[in-house]
């Protein structure tokens, strides 16, 4: 089973929401401000337009990273109404524990790597599953008003179109640290919002 695998809680509330490895989505529609949390076999069918937010406890170690090295391990978003259909990714969100603010890359890919750089590893990827990248994600823009013992970096309006592989409706994804950041155990979160198309 994979690292990022869906879950059956019906709201945020439920559950340890620090649990490693367990992925929640919000879905509802950009005209309106609300969306509720499903996920697993509650997934309803999406409809065209319709927001997608992809929630991700990501596996970070304590031990510190060098430039370059992979952050958590592949996460897999929901990111289609049906396979091979696709969207366009909005939002990206990145929360951390601690005050590193260092500059990650967050790339993605419309088929998962057969083999996936671990945790705190050097990022390297085959020429063959590169050759499958919808394109990567800088994000940078860390909140200089963020409570001293933690960081948020948004990167909005993203734009990045992409359809998934003919018999999927994920898509899949990895951070990639620019600087030598130490986080702590298990500390940071990942936020993938879609409009699917």
């Amino acid at each position: 089973m994979p690292l990022f695998s869906h879950t059956n809680r019906r709201s945020p509330k439920a559950g340890n929401e620090s649990e490693v490895g367990k992925l929640d989505y919000r879905i509802g529609n950009p005209n309106h401000g609300q969306g509720v949390y499903l996920t697993g076999a509650e997934q309803p069918i999406a409809t065209e337009g319709q927001v997608v937010t992809s929630e991700f406890m990501l596996g970070t170690t304590t031990t510190a990273y060098t430039a370059n090295d992979a952050v958590g391990q592949i996460i897999e978003i929901p990111a289609a109404r049906s396979p091979g259909r696709g969207g366009v990714i909005e939002t990206v969100v990145f929360m951390e524990n601690t005050t590193q603010a260092i500059s990650l890359t967050l790339w993605l890919w419309r088929q998962r790597p057969a083999t996936e750089t671990a945790d705190n590893a050097a990022f390297a990827y085959s020429d063959a599953i590169m050759r499958e990248t919808i394109g990567f994600i800088p994000i940078t823009s860390y909140a200089t008003t963020s409570p001293t013992n933690n960081r948020v970096a948004v990167a909005r309006g993203v734009g990045l179109a992409y359809q998934c592989g003919v018999n999927d409706s994920l898509i899949y994804g990895q951070l990639q640290t620019d600087g030598t950041p130490t986080y702590e155990l298990n500390g940071c979160k990942l936020l993938v919002s879609t409009i699917l198309e």
